[in-house]
């Protein structure tokens, strides 16, 4: 039996440690075995029990006759440790150890599980874990888990498999998909990764006719060459793999150590390796259950991607500022890409502002320049129509660096204003910088100002923020823009 059947579609499983009380924890994985339907044959071992929930209990790992394709070891520390050795010794394929308390522990875990890892070389044993809380299969099925998540009526078959490095984050996961209809493959909890570790399963998942999506939660990265050849692999395959990390956060990095003793890792490294091999990296945790869909079944892109860089905007009358509200998204490759953005922007623009009305999304082509602008007119209830241009983008409100004028103006003063804007020094050639069009900004200042005349009575205000100023002569790119209208501002 090959590795990929001893784990996820064995047919002799030995339970070492198995409990009869179903108040403990070591019972759940003979509990759900039989809950949902393993056809297979299960072996208890526990040296107190001559048998537990009907079946017969043998006092250690060499008293089962036969071979065994994987054991869950669901004992502690020495006794893990001393229990794997057996399964070596017998010709076990795959052992998985639910117990924590090695490196995830401090030292003298790390000690135990360097004696793992010596077996795991010295035997060739396959090991899944410490620190795992399972693995199942759906069709056929097999809940070699004892996740509480798995004692559910039903488990819901699918076609995406997870590999997580979390297990208790897999019953979250596992009850927002089946909410929303989705099932699953194959689920992994690899713990700590003494052997098997999310690289090489992911590429045995590539290979599994019944997977159609790869979704890795992590905390982690500890064998990045693999995780990238399955990636290279899932991609030639049309499979796409979607990541979760752990750690974007302190708070974050120091629940990834203190899980499975790993060091979280610099974030913006682990994104530059997730563009770098395909990798579609949500930020959320939903996103999980919500982009698979998204991806499965789109044609794989022959040869190397090249693609012009979009920007991706919520369109919404009821939000005045898009990158507050967490409504764009830059640098998108492909529309795969701008789909899973446009996914992620409803999500966080709906906890922006939950009652706003979301009309879609505008893709555009990136545009890069030597500064941003904001250029602004407004029907002030005091002095009447105004115009304003200052240092645009998200820095407008922060510096407030601006020049106003009664609108409108003409060109020549258009370019007064802009002289009197300190951060604007930057495009009018300031210490042999490259000069900006100054020239088309002036132009862009006037024809807003033209906003005042009484054919525009109605706009109450009008804004472009960011106007993109661009080389000399390459003119002005307005990237956002806002009008609000008498009736808008009356109520």
């Amino acid at each position: 039996m090959d590795l990929f059947s001893a784990l996820f579609e064995p047919k002799c499983i030995a339970l070492i440690g198995a409990s009869s009380d179903e108040k403990r924890t070591t019972s759940r994985p003979q509990r759900f075995l039989a809950k949902h339907g393993f056809t297979g044959e299960i072996l208890p071992v526990n040296p107190g029990r001559a048998e537990i929930f009907g079946l017969k209990a043998y006092k250690d790992i060499d008293s089962v006759p036969g071979e065994i394709d994987h054991a869950y070891i669901l004992l502690n520390g020495k006794d893990a440790v001393a229990a794997l050795a057996a399964c070596g010794r017998h010709g076990v394929k795959v052992a998985s150890i639910l117990a924590g308390g090695f490196a995830d522990a401090g030292a003298a875990g790390a000690s135990l599980q360097d004696e793992l890892l010596r077996i795991v070389k010295e035997t060739g044993i396959r090991l899944v874990g410490p620190n795992s809380i399972g693995t199942v299969s759906t069709d056929p099925p097999m809940a070699l888990t004892a996740n509480a998540a798995f004692a559910i009526d039903e488990l819901r078959a699918g076609n995406w498999g997870l590999v997580s490095q979390s297990g208790s984050l897999i019953g979250a996961l596992l009850s927002r998909a089946d909410a929303r209809g989705v099932g699953f493959s194959r689920l992994i909890s690899v713990g700590n990764e003494v052997d098997l570790a999310v690289g090489e399963l992911a590429d045995l998942l590539v290979d599994d006719a019944k997977t159609r999506a790869i979704l890795l939660f992590m905390e982690t990265l500890r064998d990045g060459e693999r995780l990238a050849r399955a990636a290279r692999r899932a991609h030639a395959a049309g499979k796409p793999v979607i990541a979760y990390k752990l750690g974007r956060s302190e708070i974050g990095q120091e629940l990834a150590k203190s899980h499975t003793g790993a060091i979280a890792g610099s974030d913006a490294t682990f994104d530059a390796f997730c563009r770098r091999h395909g990798i579609v990296r949500v930020s959320m945790f939903e996103s999980l259950v919500d982009v698979p869909a998204l991806l499965v079944d789109r044609p794989p892109v022959k040869g190397k991607r090249v693609a012009v860089a979009t920007m991706l905007k919520v369109l919404s009358a009821d939000i005045a500022h898009k990158t507050e509200a967490g409504g764009v998204a830059l640098g998108l490759a492909d529309g795969q890409a701008a789909a899973l953005a446009a996914r992620e922007i409803e999500k966080r623009v709906r906890a922006h502002a939950p009652t706003a009305r979301l009309d879609g999304f505008l893709i555009q082509k990136m545009e890069r320049g030597l500064a941003e602008v904001i250029v602004g007119f407004r029907r002030d209830p005091l002095v009447g129509p105004t115009v304003t241009v200052g240092l645009g983008g998200v820095l407008a409100e922060i510096y407030k660096d601006a020049a106003t004028r009664l609108a409108p103006v003409d060109e020549a003063e258009a370019r007064r204003m802009i002289d009197e804007v300190k951060g604007l020094a930057t495009v009018r050639g300031y210490r042999n910088l490259p000069k900006g069009d100054v020239a088309a900004l002036a132009r862009a200042v006037a024809a807003l100002s033209r906003l005042a005349h009484e054919a525009f009575a109605e706009v109450a205000e009008a804004e472009i923020n960011p106007l993109l100023v661009k080389r000399d002569g390459e003119g002005v790119v307005a990237v956002d823009g806002l009008v609000l209208l008498m009736t808008k501002i009356g109520g």
